[in-house]
């Protein structure tokens, strides 16, 4: 089995840099729906113009594109974090490829995510320390409080979207409506607060796996040594 740790570098700033495309376009869609609670409530069709009904499926249109991107941009910097995990001998819970499948799980996608994430969050550091911290018990792993916050805002904005798409399915105007709006913007405030934890999560995740793959390279060059030199 190939040992070597992966470079995920690149994958964290791409992500980071989609995170925070979404998020602005979250804050974007948020102040339409504050400009359109001004105390009308639409009832009919009859009273939506055709430019509503423009605006709205373009709306629409780059929410559901932006999510697409945010979500393949996070299941591979995912998927490679974990198994970084698998390769280091770290012998995680989990095969690798449930970093991917568990998403797609009905509510084991509340928990399995989490886990696998907070395994990340220790591996990763441990994966880092050195012959000396380890030997000398020199090393405290830093706590997993970004984590919480972020998987909650998550699970919450999640389950506000399905109630929302629930409720469009049963009118044409519900996303129009005051109580469709209200919803959409309770939605969008806990997607951004999940976004912003997540940008800092992928930030330490990053450090963690540099200081990682550093002292990963200079084992394997004190390794090398040794078999050139033996008295080395």
């Amino acid at each position: 089995m190939d040992n070597t740790l992966l470079q995920n570098r690149n994958q964290a700033s791409n992500l980071i840099k989609v995170l925070w495309v979404a998020l602005a376009y979250a804050f974007f869609t948020t102040v339409i729906n504050l400009v359109l609670l001004d105390g009308t409530n639409v009832t009919s069709m009859e009273e939506v113009s055709q430019d509503d009904l423009l605006f709205g499926a373009v709306i629409g249109l780059g929410t559901s594109i932006i999510s697409l991107v945010c979500i393949v941009f996070f299941l591979i910097w995912f998927y490679r974090l974990y198994k970084n995990l698998h390769r280091s001998g770290i012998h995680p819970n989990r095969a690798v490829g449930w970093s991917i499948g568990a998403f797609f799980i009905p509510f084991a996608n509340w928990v399995i995510p989490y886990q696998i994430m907070k395994e990340i969050w220790y591996g990763t550091q441990e994966i880092g320390l050195t012959e000396e911290e380890r030997m000398e018990d020199k090393h405290t792993f830093e706590d997993r409080t970004l984590l919480r916050p972020w998987w909650l805002t998550w699970v919450i904005s999640n389950v506000v979207a399905n109630f929302y798409f629930r409720k469009s399915l049963n009118s044409d105007v519900f996303t129009l409506t005051n109580e469709g709006l209200t919803i959409d913007i309770v939605q969008n405030v806990f997607y951004m607060i999940s976004a912003y934890f997540l940008i800092l999560i992928v930030r330490k995740l990053s450090e963690f796996e540099e200081k990682a793959i550093m002292v990963r390279q200079i084992k394997e060059i004190e390794s090398f040594n040794n078999e050139e030199d033996p008295l080395y």
